[in-house]
């Protein structure tokens, strides 16, 4: 009997010593709130889908009045982010050809010049393509008038090569 006794008041001091509901009581179990942050780096990557490298041949007809060459669909790429982001082109060419981009599905946007602070594309997070288009300008004064004939002796074949950088925007 005092065994009995002596487990019945073990039991009674472990449910008060874990605050655990004695007798019907309605008091709840302890409870508590955790936090938890995740931190997700930002990944990005670009698909190069058609590469902007154009040839051409300069002077190209109408170079001599200040006409310009206009490419359409020049190049195309594919932007998967897991953030905002922006996407900037340089021209790899060398050479006095001003050379401005605008986005092919866009032909009411302005065309932007390809180096400096303005060659940018922006988009938000998630997959996108990006095509555009690209304008070439002659130098002012620099194209030579064509023969008689028709054809250029000084006619050269030039290439415009741009490079992308993706930066979280």
């Amino acid at each position: 009997m005092v065994e009995k006794l002596n487990v019945a008041i073990a039991s009674i001091l472990l449910l008060i010593a874990f605050n655990l509901p004695v007798f019907g009581s309605e008091n709840a179990l302890a409870s508590d709130t955790i936090k938890v942050k995740i931190t997700v780096p930002v990944i990005q990557k670009v698909e190069i889908v058609n590469p902007a490298v154009v040839e051409f041949e300069y002077p190209w007809e109408g170079a001599e009045d200040g006409n310009p060459l206009v490419i359409e669909n020049a190049g195309a790429l594919r932007v998967k982010s897991n953030a905002d982001w922006a996407l900037k082109l340089d021209n790899l060419s060398t050479g006095t050809l001003e050379v401005l981009v605008r986005q092919t599905d866009d032909d009411n946007s302005d065309w932007r010049p390809v180096s400096g602070s303005s060659g940018y594309f922006y988009g938000e997070q998630g997959r996108e393509k990006v095509g555009f288009d690209l304008k070439i300008k002659p130098p002012e004064g620099a194209v030579q008038s064509t023969t008689a004939g028709g054809s250029d002796l000084n006619q050269t074949t030039r290439r415009v090569q741009l490079s992308y950088t993706l930066e979280q925007n």
